[in-house]
């Protein structure tokens, strides 16, 4: 029923026939650089060739040789004797440089026909590891050891290119056979599936009838999931070309989800594999993801759809992240953006992506980040990505409460902010805004308060506004934040410049950020951060005060440390404490009204805060509480805000 186009050329000399320069094709099989040849001494042929096709729908290439081999009693005295060659015989196959989805095997595979009158025997594999006969009745029989991936007993009657086969016994184990699926999104350790089925219809499109048992399945998704996953046991019924699997559950350590399939068949081939999979209250799995996108180190919890076929991905749902860090990579949505063609693989993705609780955002990246603060949205982010069409969206907004600010190499503390994605795939750079505020003291020794602003700017190139309370000019700002100034380039003032950076990069780089998580979840808060010039001090002395007095004490080594603390009620309570502590000289002039926060050379300065989110706007309290005289009337504020997104 399909064209066969063939060509090439024989050349007959000294009893050699050759085959040379021959290709051939027939309903998507092609064979090129075919070459053979047919001694009428020996009585022997060969035949070389590269194999190419189409398996599923992914491209399969081999090289195959062949030898024909005639029963060493047949002898032949002329070309009209040549069909009794066939009476009695062997081939021997070999197939070599497989490819196939990915797939390359290492070693070749060796397949024997032996054929007699009445009978075809096959042996394959390594030490004969496949065995089987056909009888010219179509009578079937194939077993596999457990040498191969898959062993089983297959018996039964294949007549015309009908099937009708009972397989039995039949046992995989999955760290052996998953390999040759080429998906390296998860990794077996083991486990097993075992079973009894039919196999029906025809030789090229068969049907499955029966049921597999799976069992002590254990799995790892590296770069995923951060933990090792066990399988409840469960059936696989076969019914036709649909596989499916009831709901069993997943569960590990720290996380425990639930998974139902449905697999489709292509002829032998699956063709799609449709899941459903949530994850159970109260169970969330660990989330340990770095790849090209963003890094993520948290708890997820999912109710998603997925769909792959063997070129397509497709993955639509729900998805909530909380309890951990997360960074964008821009330049990866650039990168990908930019590729016309990023893979063989077509991905789809819709998601709904709720951010939890303790969810902490960095950016540039997630070792040294310039932005670090807890992130927080009221609706979910919406992702959406098709490298079919090479079209991507991200929107959603986002706040930003607590963390630090690297800039102008000093760490601010973020008192407020937030991010609005409205982002697709010719840019992604999301649009910020915040306040963060860090504590100095002046040349007289006064404490100032220094103010990092920035308002609906671009994230990569966002510009701040500095200003001070009390005010101060621009040039002294900066001489605050240890800036260079022709004025003051002393050897001493370089070298305190210098410990003073180094120092707040190094707090950058996670001295403080494991005790704060640790601390964070034992208290049971939601943000729990510290700043302190600790190291600073202790390095540097009272020069970094303007103390008096040169004995160190704990005043001196706590000055100007910030800690914050804060606390989600529900959905729309939010309660913050940020507490500073600074150095109190005792032989200052006049500190009227802040003695009854002082112990011993250490001052304690608290703002407490209130955040009630309305249906019209959002609603803070605060209390800055320095002045009991007036029993902390003048120290209260209120702060109504509202913002629209479009």
């Amino acid at each position: 029923g399909f064209d066969l186009d063939a060509h090439g050329k024989v050349l007959v000399e000294n009893k050699l026939i050759s085959l040379i320069d021959a290709a051939g094709s027939w309903n998507g099989h092609v064979c090129t650089g075919t070459r053979g040849s047919f001694s009428l001494e020996t009585l022997k042929a060969t035949l070389d060739s590269s194999y190419n096709s189409v398996l599923g729908k992914s491209g399969l290439s081999a090289q195959i040789g062949i030898v024909f081999t005639p029963d060493s009693s047949i002898t032949v005295s002329n070309i009209s004797e040549i069909p009794k060659l066939f009476t009695r015989f062997n081939i021997q196959t070999t197939v070599s440089k497989v490819n196939w989805n990915s797939i390359i095997p290492k070693d070749p595979f060796t397949c024997t026909f032996v054929y007699e009158k009445g009978i075809t025997a096959i042996y394959a594999g390594k030490n004969d590891a496949v065995t089987g006969y056909l009888l010219d009745d179509g009578t079937f029989s194939l077993q596999s050891s457990t040498e191969m991936p898959v062993s089983f007993y297959a018996d039964g009657k294949v007549i015309n290119s009908n099937l009708d086969i009972k397989v039995r016994d039949f046992h995989t184990a999955m760290d052996v056979l998953w390999p040759y699926t080429t998906l390296g999104i998860v990794q077996f350790e083991k486990g097993s599936v075992d079973g009894e089925f039919s196999i029906t219809g025809l030789l090229r499109d068969p049907e499955f009838n029966g049921s597999l048992q799976v069992s002590d399945i254990r799995l790892t998704a590296k770069g995923f999931l951060g933990d090792t996953y066990e399988f409840a046991p469960f059936n696989i019924q076969m019914e036709g070309k649909t596989f499916t699997t009831p709901s069993f559950l997943v569960a590990g350590k720290e996380g425990s989800f639930s998974v139902e399939a449905v697999l489709e068949l292509d002829r032998w081939i699956p063709s799609n594999v449709s899941i459903k999979t949530a994850t159970l209250p109260g169970r969330l799995p660990k989330l340990d993801t770095n790849n090209y996108l963003f890094t993520a180190s948290g708890y997820a919890s999912w109710n998603l759809n997925v769909e792959i076929t063997p070129n397509s991905l497709d993955l639509t749902g729900k998805a909530t992240f909380e309890r951990g860090s997360c960074a964008v990579v821009m330049s990866g949505f650039s990168s990908q953006a930019q590729s016309q063609n990023a893979g063989a693989f077509d991905v789809r993705l819709n998601l709904d992506l709720s951010i939890g609780k303790k969810v902490e955002f960095r950016w540039p990246t997630n070792d040294i980040p310039i932005i670090r603060g807890l992130i927080q949205a009221d609706e979910p982010l919406r992702i959406s990505l098709d490298t079919v069409t090479n079209t991507f969206q991200f929107k959603g907004t986002a706040n930003l409460k607590g963390g630090e600010i690297f800039y102008f190499k000093r760490s601010f503390y973020l008192r407020q902010g937030s991010i609005v994605f409205n982002e697709n795939q010719d840019i992604f750079d999301p649009i910020l805004s915040f306040r963060a505020e860090i504590r100095e003291r002046d040349v007289a020794g006064d404490p100032v308060r220094i103010i990092l602003s920035v308002e609906n700017q671009p994230l990569s190139t966002f510009i701040p506004v500095l200003r001070s309370d009390p005010p101060k000019p621009e040039v002294e700002i900066q001489a605050l934040l240890g800036q260079a100034t022709i004025a003051d380039t002393s050897r001493a003032t370089i070298v305190k410049d210098a410990v003073v950076t180094a120092s707040d990069i190094l707090t950058q780089m996670s001295l403080f950020r494991n005790g704060e998580n640790k601390i964070r979840d034992f208290i049971g808060l939601d943000v729990f951060s510290i700043r302190t010039l600790i190291l600073q001090n202790a390095i540097l002395g009272p020069s970094m005060q303007a103390a008096t007095d040169t004995q160190m004490s704990i005043g001196n080594y706590f000055d100007n440390t910030t800690v914050y603390i804060g606390k989600y009620w529900g959905s729309a309570i939010y309660t913050d404490a940020l507490m500073h502590f600074s150095y109190y000289d005792q032989n200052a002039k006049e500190n009227t009204g802040k003695m009854q926060r002082v112990a011993g050379n250490l001052l304690f300065e608290p703002e407490l805060g209130l955040e009630v989110t309305t249906p019209f706007f959002l609603l803070r309290w605060g209390i800055n509480p320095s002045n009991f005289k007036t029993l902390l009337i003048e120290d209260n504020s209120v702060t109504l805000s509202w913002k629209f997104s479009y």
